[in-house]
Protein backbone atom coordinates (compact mmCIF):
# COMPACT_ATOMS: atom_id res chain seq x y z
CA UNK A 1 0.00 0.00 0.00
CA UNK A 2 1.11 3.53 -0.44
CA UNK A 3 1.15 6.67 1.26
CA UNK A 4 0.69 9.76 -0.50
CA UNK A 5 2.29 12.26 2.00
CA UNK A 6 2.14 16.23 0.69
CA UNK A 7 5.49 17.99 1.09
CA UNK A 8 6.31 21.79 0.27
CA UNK A 9 8.13 22.90 -2.77
CA UNK A 10 11.63 22.10 -1.09
CA UNK A 11 9.99 18.67 -0.42
CA UNK A 12 9.88 18.87 3.42
CA UNK A 13 7.02 18.69 5.43
CA UNK A 14 4.89 21.47 5.75
CA UNK A 15 3.61 21.17 9.42
CA UNK A 16 3.40 18.56 12.45
CA UNK A 17 0.38 17.02 10.90
CA UNK A 18 2.32 15.32 7.71
CA UNK A 19 5.25 14.44 9.62
CA UNK A 20 3.01 12.37 11.91
CA UNK A 21 1.55 10.83 9.65
CA UNK A 22 4.81 10.09 7.41
CA UNK A 23 6.07 8.44 10.40
CA UNK A 24 2.97 6.21 11.63
CA UNK A 25 2.94 4.94 7.70
CA UNK A 26 6.76 4.25 7.42
CA UNK A 27 6.27 2.15 11.38
CA UNK A 28 3.42 0.65 9.31
CA UNK A 29 5.58 -0.84 6.45
CA UNK A 30 3.64 1.59 3.42
CA UNK A 31 5.27 2.76 0.82
CA UNK A 32 5.98 6.51 1.16
CA UNK A 33 5.42 8.54 -2.00
CA UNK A 34 5.98 12.50 -1.01
CA UNK A 35 3.87 14.89 -3.19
CA UNK A 36 4.10 18.91 -3.54
CA UNK A 37 0.89 19.45 -5.58
CA UNK A 38 -1.57 16.91 -6.34
CA UNK A 39 -1.24 16.95 -9.94
CA UNK A 40 2.24 15.08 -9.07
CA UNK A 41 0.16 11.84 -8.03
CA UNK A 42 -0.92 9.78 -10.95
CA UNK A 43 -2.46 7.35 -9.91
CA UNK A 44 -6.14 6.72 -9.44
CA UNK A 45 -5.99 3.80 -6.74
CA UNK A 46 -8.79 4.41 -4.13
CA UNK A 47 -6.97 2.07 -2.06
CA UNK A 48 -4.11 4.85 -1.71
CA UNK A 49 -3.96 6.93 1.07
CA UNK A 50 -3.40 10.74 0.27
CA UNK A 51 -2.16 12.81 3.04
CA UNK A 52 -2.51 16.93 2.88
CA UNK A 53 -4.42 19.88 3.16
CA UNK A 54 -7.95 20.41 2.76
CA UNK A 55 -7.87 21.52 -0.90
CA UNK A 56 -5.75 18.49 -1.71
CA UNK A 57 -8.49 16.17 -0.22
CA UNK A 58 -11.07 17.99 -2.02
CA UNK A 59 -9.15 17.63 -4.95
CA UNK A 60 -8.25 13.74 -4.57
CA UNK A 61 -12.14 13.50 -3.50
CA UNK A 62 -13.44 14.86 -6.69
CA UNK A 63 -11.00 12.95 -8.79
CA UNK A 64 -11.77 10.26 -7.57
CA UNK A 65 -15.60 10.63 -7.84
CA UNK A 66 -17.15 11.10 -4.58
CA UNK A 67 -19.66 13.89 -4.25
CA UNK A 68 -19.58 15.82 -1.86
CA UNK A 69 -21.61 18.93 0.34
CA UNK A 70 -20.44 21.71 1.69
CA UNK A 71 -20.68 20.10 5.38
CA UNK A 72 -18.89 17.62 4.49
CA UNK A 73 -16.02 18.98 6.61
CA UNK A 74 -16.75 19.99 9.89
CA UNK A 75 -16.03 19.76 13.90
CA UNK A 76 -18.69 16.58 15.03
CA UNK A 77 -20.53 17.35 17.20
CA UNK A 78 -19.69 14.54 19.76
CA UNK A 79 -16.25 16.49 20.20
CA UNK A 80 -17.50 19.51 21.38
CA UNK A 81 -16.66 18.40 24.97
CA UNK A 82 -12.85 18.86 23.60
CA UNK A 83 -13.33 22.07 21.79
CA UNK A 84 -12.12 23.83 25.12
CA UNK A 85 -13.81 27.12 23.72
CA UNK A 86 -17.63 27.78 21.94
CA UNK A 87 -17.62 27.40 18.23
CA UNK A 88 -20.59 28.36 16.14
CA UNK A 89 -21.28 29.26 12.10
CA UNK A 90 -21.81 32.26 11.43
CA UNK A 91 -21.34 34.85 8.14
CA UNK A 92 -19.08 38.23 7.98
CA UNK A 93 -22.07 40.08 7.85
CA UNK A 94 -23.36 38.83 11.08
CA UNK A 95 -20.02 39.07 12.71
CA UNK A 96 -19.75 42.99 11.90
CA UNK A 97 -23.07 43.55 12.45
CA UNK A 98 -22.44 42.59 16.28
CA UNK A 99 -19.70 44.52 18.12
CA UNK A 100 -19.36 41.71 20.68
CA UNK A 101 -18.08 39.32 17.56
CA UNK A 102 -15.41 42.10 16.88
CA UNK A 103 -13.17 40.51 19.48
CA UNK A 104 -13.95 36.59 19.07
CA UNK A 105 -11.14 34.61 16.84
CA UNK A 106 -12.68 33.96 13.31
CA UNK A 107 -11.76 30.99 11.10
CA UNK A 108 -13.20 30.72 7.69
CA UNK A 109 -15.34 27.29 7.72
CA UNK A 110 -14.86 27.80 3.75
CA UNK A 111 -15.45 30.21 0.59
CA UNK A 112 -18.93 29.67 0.57
CA UNK A 113 -20.20 28.44 4.14
CA UNK A 114 -18.99 31.85 6.01
CA UNK A 115 -17.05 31.49 9.28
CA UNK A 116 -16.86 29.89 12.68
CA UNK A 117 -16.63 31.67 15.56
CA UNK A 118 -15.02 31.05 18.44
CA UNK A 119 -14.54 32.24 22.33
Amino acid sequence: MKAFIQTNKDGEFYNINVFSAYEGFTALGWEIVKFHELQDIEEDDSEHIVVGGIGNMRGRLEALGVSKNKEEIDYPASLSNYFGRKIWASTLQNLFADEQSWKVRRKSRSRICGFYRTA
